[in-house]
């Protein structure tokens, strides 16, 4: 195995952290919040929106709120937040074959039709966004863990409150697995899957998915091949032109640390170590895996997560800066959680949804939200205007994609009788 280490030379200013203003997200507001005095190395005053379930702290399937679950997966396109899978073991042990969607304009959960043939293992799946309500779904366990594993690719498409599903078989040596991550190269036209186990092997595998043009089939792509010496589970990976940078994850010996950053090398197929540079307050992050991951410009968000082998339960949230490698630390979560996950709208409105918290409340189906800027001046306006006017909206309609016709609802809606 190779692993050499370098050192990055910084490639601009400490982008989004450097803003001498922040956000507070009031539901579905957002408001000013006061940085003045800060520096330029501090950070600025961003504040988590807390958003539990309307009728249990579990949530509900028949309240219209997806229940309580872990090791699930989410994604969001112009209009809706998705959740796939998950585990529950509230009344027994069951992986949630299901798929539901949130308006990110109604604030309303609409739970989707799916077909025979969608994904079972949906423990601990890696899923990523293609566009436009689809998705590709790989790996995962069923119950028990580990015992269950699938080797099929899932390529899906929400249409309306309906699911379809295409099943993948490429060819290639990739085995089945769970806890790992995928990354898309949309300069290669690839989808890497890094790292994750078996169940009785820890790995740091890079293979790469993706569709030979002359063939017309679908292939897995061995980029190299590490086991437990440095193998990880629920990491989690942005790519950064011919690198993949790896966050965390850990086996149940070890936790990776923030300190240095393994950063696979597409190109040269190995794995370089990136010495990262702490907070000037608070230091480095704590180790730790099962949490989640964003990117907003040049900065990569991590939150929450686990410690000690699930016993300490991390709230606290990060951001680590592309360009200059150097940690600051942000506001922390409500409900600290890990085995969640979190998206990114186009806006920068970071949604967490679901995971497992603390004791006595084990898993949740909150959502916690967060503003890393300013949303656009239409979606600020539709906010008030719901609000002065108590317009109604269906929950099943793409409202931000089509605004046109969303602000002749609105409007005919708004106009006060005479």
């Amino acid at each position: 195995m190779e692993i050499k280490s370098t050192d990055r030379k910084s490639r601009g200013i400490d982008g989004l952290l450097l803003w001498k203003r922040g956000y507070t997200s009031v539901s579905a507001d957002w408001a000013m919040a006061d940085t003045s005095g800060a520096s330029e190395t501090s950070s600025p005053h961003y504040k988590f929106n807390l958003i539990p379930p309307p009728s249990s702290p579990t949530g509900s399937d028949d309240a219209g709120w997806p229940r309580a679950r872990s090791g699930h997966r989410t994604f969001v396109d112009n209009d809706f937040l998705y959740v796939i899978g998950g585990f529950n073991d509230q009344p027994a042990d069951v992986i949630m074959k299901e798929l539901w969607k949130f308006n990110l304009v109604t604030h309303t959960w609409t739970r989707c039709n799916i077909p025979e043939n969608f994904p079972r293992t949906l423990a601990s799946f890696a899923c990523r966004s293609i566009g436009n309500g689809s998705f590709i779904v790989y790996g995962g366990t069923g119950i028990p863990f580990g015992t269950e594993l699938d080797e099929t690719v899932y390529i899906g498409r929400v249409v309306g409150d309906d699911v379809q599903i295409e099943q993948i078989h490429p060819i290639g040596n990739k085995r089945g697995c769970y806890g790992h991550v995928l990354v898309y190269d949309p300069v290669r036209n690839k989808t890497f899957s890094i790292g994750g186990t078996d169940g009785t092997q820890f790995k740091l595998d890079v293979h790469a998915l993706y569709r030979n043009d002359a063939t017309g089939r679908w292939v897995w792509e061995e980029y190299a091949t590490y086991a437990d010496d440095i193998g990880l589970y629920r990491m989690e990976a942005v790519l950064e032109n011919d690198s993949i940078y790896v966050f965390g994850g850990g086996t149940t010996q070890r936790i990776a640390n923030f300190e240095t950053i393994s950063v696979f090398n597409i190109e040269r197929k190995v794995y370089e170590i990136v010495h990262a540079e702490p907070d000037p307050v608070h230091g480095f992050p704590i180790g730790r895996r099962c949490h989640s991951l964003v990117q907003w410009g040049r900065q990569v968000i991590i939150a929450g997560g686990c410690y000690d082998d699930a016993r300490t339960v991390l709230g606290c949230v990060w951001s680590f800066n592309l360009d200059t490698h150097v940690w600051r630390k942000m506001d922390d979560l409500p409900n600290p959680v890990f085995f969640h996950d979190a998206s990114i709208t186009a806006e920068g409105q970071m949604i967490i949804f679901g995971g497992v918290a603390s004791a006595p409340r084990g898993r949740v189906a909150d959502l916690q939200t967060l503003w890393l800027g300013p949303p656009t001046l239409f979606s600020t306006a539709l906010a008030k205007m719901k609000k002065i006017t108590n317009v109604t909206l269906s929950g099943s309609e793409h409202l931000l994609s089509d605004r046109l016709n969303l602000t002749r609802h609105v409007y005919s809606e708004s106009i006060l009788p005479a």
